[in-house]
């Protein structure tokens, strides 16, 4: 069900609130109403925030409660890279080290993924799916894939085409930080 635009009391007669006119060279408000405040139905972060509650509520419809999108991530990861050390895992998945081990942590606790010893570094540790982590992947795979597209389904396909790719340009323009933010644990 798509998500509803919240009514605002300063439309501009195109369906976007009034904001100050001041545009940030793109031709749109920069999200700043007359009275000082922000006009949060143009504020980029709010709007990321909303699409999270739409995909989080989304995901709570079609995906089995016991799964989160990060540990499906992780599952996901090690499908496809199995035998990958846990500091490998947190970048692939853009985690900090706290959050990864606590990820890995539990899924480990549910027999999902094991730890088995790398045969070339016995100190080193290497992460793989368990026969249940493989099944719990293929049996959530779908839903999944249901949840993607219930996101976008109020774009057409020339617009999920547009916004995936200004969305891969928002995450890679700002991949400095969050690599920082991965590496440094924070």
């Amino acid at each position: 069900m798509p998500m509803k635009r919240a009514a605002t009391s300063r439309p501009n007669g195109n369906g976007r609130p009034a904001g100050n006119g001041r545009s940030n060279g793109n031709g749109r408000s920069n999200g700043v109403g007359r009275d000082g405040g922000i006009e949060l139905t143009t504020a980029p972060g709010h709007l990321i925030r909303r699409a999270q509650q739409a995909h989080n509520l989304i995901w709570s419809t079609e995906v089995d409660d016991s799964l989160t999108s990060i540990q499906f991530a992780v599952l996901n990861v090690l499908v496809a890279e199995p035998g990958i050390d846990q500091k490998t895992l947190g970048e692939r998945v853009h985690l900090d080290r706290s959050t990864i081990a606590d990820v890995v942590a539990r899924l480990v606790k549910r027999g999902l993924i094991k730890r088995v010893r790398d045969t070339t570094d016995g100190r080193r540790r290497l992460l793989k799916l368990s026969s249940a982590g493989t099944a719990t992947l293929r049996k959530a795979t779908p839903a999944v894939e249901r949840v993607g597209v219930r996101l976008v389904e109020p774009l057409s396909a020339a617009e999920v085409d547009q916004f995936m790719t200004l969305l891969e340009k928002v995450v890679r323009g700002n991949e400095v930080t969050t690599r920082d933010v991965v590496a440094h644990g924070g």
